[in-house]
């Protein structure tokens, strides 16, 4: 038979068919199955699944048949409307999404747990992996099951303790003291975003543009050995791309959230998904260019590596990669290891940036605080203290863990189940029939919304000034026990979340914001811009602050500053 013939007979039937039953009745057909598959899902499959026994916020004002209760969550701010279903139903409780369909809010240590270890039932949802591909490829954050343990262990030693102390602290350093340099030239001249203000508290300056700057000039070079110089150059190619794919994927409309949600939908013109699709182009090439430098590198030897070159994250995640140690079956793809450019783009410098965003607000607001942190760093001799020295801060560690503790870049996480499953609970609860709950069946397909911020400020857990920012409490940590119960990798909190898919570069993270707030804290003091209840939180990829009133400007920070210098 001629290699052609089965294509030819499977077109034959095709045409048969069409010949049999009209096209409009076949597209009837189609339609009446994905009707059907509609309301199986988001109507059937709701009434008889069986977290229907679950407690939760029922069909009131909040809801409509298209988003369901998430109106409430998407306009109010990051965990608002759990914490106040929480204090109503408990830790586990049912509300609706999309169409009606419904979902799991889960604030319960134990449960959060269990879905985090246990990977092979619990995954990011399809349309939130659809985004990531599209604006980071197939990177770590957005593969599962064997592809993401492949990566991860190829990953892991370029994340460990002793490169982040001897390669990736002195560029956290460099790049902390050139924006001091660039924040002391803005006090000293008169720019279009530095007015002058009351002296005697300093200039305002919206400082969260000028820390992304540095996040990603720090990321830049510690992650992929490619200087950016984003605080001194703008039109920087790369770092053009990069925000652009970021911004695009920002405050996305209904029909955005249409097209993520349509299995195809992504192929519809769309300026937003056209943007984002250029932009992982342009990283892309560059990318590949990076990436074959590495090789070239390593296939050179180890040479350039002994004189301190070639320690940048990505030549780390290339070498381990061309180990010959390693079967074939394990490496990376190039496409793989391109795609760790945009990762450590947005699970590095845009999370780096959140967190010192939000410390510098709290050092405006909190004058006692700072106090305590600048005598603290004041005392230390050395501008550039060691790795060992500043996690040797006791106030600028407990600072660190409060800041991300309350200011959680990402407030909330997903899972969905893709089979069925039994999930235990840590704190039993009464179902809707009025029976006690130790654990819940999670059916197929369920999303699993893990309320990470709601975790962190809980009062069960932090007791009653839970939402209070309160350092003290990490100098003491008898006085917060339960905190012991959260599954988190780091800090008794859920920031960087836990499990096997915990972040992986949470030690280089939190070195980074150390040593940067080590700088500003000693160069510079920190006072209120704006009125406190003018900053408001909202919640795209991460939480950035808002102003009031301002919001079509974008997010944004005003500080006022004063040189101590």
């Amino acid at each position: 038979m001629a290699p052609t013939e089965p294509f030819s007979s499977v077109s034959a039937s095709i045409s048969s068919i069409f010949t049999i039953i009209p096209p409009r009745h076949i597209a009837l057909l189609v339609l009446a199955y994905g009707v059907f598959i509609m309301l199986n899902r988001y109507i059937i499959q709701p009434y008889t699944s069986p977290i229907k026994n679950l407690a939760g916020p029922r069909r009131t004002d909040d809801w409509n048949p298209w988003v369901g209760h998430l109106r409430p969550i998407i306009k109010g701010l990051p965990g608002e409307a759990a914490a106040k279903w929480i204090e109503q139903f408990g830790t586990v409780f049912r509300y609706d999404g999309i169409f009606g369909a419904p979902r799991i809010m889960v604030a319960d240590p134990v449960a959060i747990q269990y879905i985090l270890n246990h990977t092979e039932i619990f995954q990011k949802d399809d349309m939130t992996r659809r985004f990531l591909r599209r604006i980071l490829g197939e990177g770590l954050l957005n593969v599962e099951g064997a592809d993401h343990r492949r990566q991860r262990k190829v990953m892991n030693p370029a994340f460990g303790p002793q490169l982040i102390r001897d390669h990736h602290l002195p560029i956290f350093y460099d790049k902390a003291y050139q924006l001091r340099d660039v924040l002391q030239e803005k006090l000293s001249t008169t720019l279009p975003d530095a007015t002058t203000s009351d002296k005697s508290q300093g200039r305002r300056i919206e400082i969260s543009r000028l820390l992304g700057k540095t996040t990603l000039d720090v990321i830049g070079l510690a992650g992929f050995g490619y200087e950016f110089d984003s605080l001194h150059d703008p039109e920087n190619e790369l770092a053009l791309a990069l925000e652009l794919m970021l911004s695009a994927g920002q405050n996305p409309s209904p029909l955005h959230i249409l097209q993520e949600i349509l299995p195809g939908g992504q192929y519809l013109p769309s300026k937003r998904i056209a943007t984002q699709k250029a932009s992982l182009e342009t990283t892309h090439r560059i990318g590949k260019a990076l990436v074959e430098e590495k090789k070239a590198a390593v296939r050179a030897g180890e040479a350039s590596i002994e004189k301190g070159k070639g320690k940048d994250l990505l030549s780390m995640v290339v070498r381990a990669n061309m180990d010959p140690d390693l079967k074939e079956s394990q490496r990376m793809s190039d496409a793989e290891v391109i795609a760790t450019i945009q990762t450590f783009v947005l699970a590095g410098a845009e999370t780096s940036s959140t967190a010192l965003t939000w410390a510098s607000w709290v050092l405006a607001c909190r004058p006692d605080v700072q106090d305590k942190l600048r005598e603290e760093c004041e005392a230390v001799p050395e501008e550039q203290p060691s790795m060992n020295d500043l996690d040797g801060l006791p106030y600028l560690d407990a600072f660190v863990h409060e800041v991300l503790r309350i200011y959680s870049p990402v407030p909330q996480t997903r899972r969905d189940a893709i089979s069925e499953t039994v999930v235990p609970l840590g704190h039993p609860m009464k179902g809707r029939d009025g029976k006690m709950i130790e654990s819940i069946v999670v059916p197929k397909n369920t999303p699993c919304m893990l309320a990470v911020l709601n975790v962190n400020t809980s009062k069960e857990i932090w007791g009653p000034d839970a939402a209070e920012f309160k350092p003290e409490r990490w100098m003491n940590k008898e006085q917060n026990p339960a905190s012991e119960s959260i599954p988190g990798v780091w800090g008794s909190q859920m920031t960087f979340i836990g499990g096997p898919r915990a972040c992986i570069g949470f030690r280089f993270s939190l070195i980074e914001v150390k040593a940067l707030l080590f700088m500003l804290i000693r160069n510079f003091a920190f006072a209120e811009a704006v009125p406190t209840e003018s900053v408001i939180r909202k919640t795209s990829i991460v939480t950035r602050p808002f102003i009031k009133g301002e919001e079509a400007a974008g997010y944004q920070m005003p500080v006022l500053l004063r040189s101590l210098a």
